[in-house]
């Protein structure tokens, strides 16, 4: 546990508050113990909870969790000394430490790794040797400063791109995988081509790295990075994030044949209206499908996600040709559809048919 300005009896908090400068008029000691007594029956009453047994001090003596006591040494709101008391009456594995700041100072980057490292310790993990360069480290930009930063946008749209194309070619390991030139596009929009499988072994499709709003939570939110993939066996949805193989997160099974150009539909479209307690929900739903009919993936994302987008067409674990690749945005709900724009195919994809024309795209 890491404990930051705990205090070790809720009467004698009160007591101490209600003779702080919180209080405009300080409440005389001889009415003090008559309203807390008051106040403890109203809660009783209401809540069926006692506050006289909220005094951690008569119970820390029973725990043995290792535990990092944390308290700013300038907290006039929880006392300094609260935390040592209960410091010195834990029977644990302890450590403490005064640091910097009131009760609701942002605690410094150097306490916040002290943090980490006593989590490392008690946990018996090793942090990653200092050799070893982190997806921050190699994005040229130090995570855990960008952690700090709750209210401000550290990550401009470059390093988020980075981000994504790294965690996308995490997940693609082996040398019979790669990802094509980049699209860059925006949500909501559909995204189909004509694809090739040419063994059993390759899935092929589409690798998406779209970027969630800011939350209450913070703004330097890391990319998600979906593939959208195909093979004579499946289709099927995996995520792809920092450290982690990838997930499969939907996956149904299919008949295709291999040799037969296939056209491989995905949209990432906005639901028309879901009403909930905060509003409409637009969190985009995912859908799969091949121009053929057959097998179909409808899977709705959890949140909502900003305009900008990046599409890499994507072959993994043995060899796919892509032919046409068309994009289109599709309309919010409600209004009128518009052509496909035709993309010229990515030099790095294979070759296109030409059609008499001599033109590479075409309606599939």
């Amino acid at each position: 546990m890491v404990l930051d300005s705990p205090f070790c009896n809720l009467r004698q908090l009160a007591s101490e508050l209600a003779q702080s400068e919180y209080l405009s008029v300080k409440v005389p000691s001889w009415l003090l113990s008559g309203a807390l007594a008051m106040g403890r029956m109203r809660i009783k009453s209401l809540c069926n909870f006692d506050i006289d047994q909220l005094a951690p001090e008569e119970h820390v003596g029973n725990s043995f969790i290792p535990a990092l006591f944390l308290h700013g040494i300038a907290d006039d709101f929880i006392a300094p000394h609260h935390t040592q008391t209960l410091f010195d009456a834990y029977n644990g594995d302890k450590e403490l430490e005064f640091v910097e700041g009131d009760h609701n100072s942002p605690r410094e980057m150097q306490v916040i790794r002290k943090a980490v490292m006593f989590f490392c310790r008690a946990l018996r993990c090793n942090p990653a040797p200092a050799s070893a360069r982190s997806m921050a480290q190699r994005l040229g930009f130090d995570a855990a400063s960008v952690d700090a930063e709750l209210n401000k946008r550290v990550l401009n749209g470059q390093v988020l791109f980075d981000a994504a194309k790294q965690f996308a070619q995490a997940a693609l390991k082996g040398a019979r995988s790669r990802l094509a030139e980049v699209f860059r596009s925006s949500l909501p929009c559909r995204t189909e081509g004509t694809l090739l499988l040419q063994d059993k072994t390759v899935r092929a499709g589409y690798c998406m790295g779209i970027l969630p709003l800011p939350t209450e939570y913070g703004v330097n939110r890391p990319p998600l990075v979906l593939f959208c993939l195909i093979s004579h066996s499946s289709m099927e949805v995996w995520r792809s994030t920092e450290g982690r193989e990838p997930e499969v997160l939907t996956r149904v099974e299919t008949q295709l044949e291999l040799g037969i150009p296939l056209l491989f539909i995905v949209d990432l479209a906005l639901p028309t209206s879901e009403p909930s307690y905060y509003g409409p929900v637009r969190a985009p739903i995912l859908k799969l499908r091949l121009g053929s009919g057959g097998a179909e993936i409808h899977y709705p994302l959890s949140e909502e996600f900003e305009h900008s987008m990046f599409v890499w067409p994507v072959t993994h674990g043995g060899n796919a040709e892509f032919f046409d690749t068309v994009m289109k945005d599709l309309d919010l709900p409600g209004s009128q559809e518009e052509e496909p724009a035709c993309i010229t195919p990515p030099a790095a994809a294979a070759q296109p048919a030409e059609t008499e024309s001599g033109s590479s795209c075409r309606q599939s």
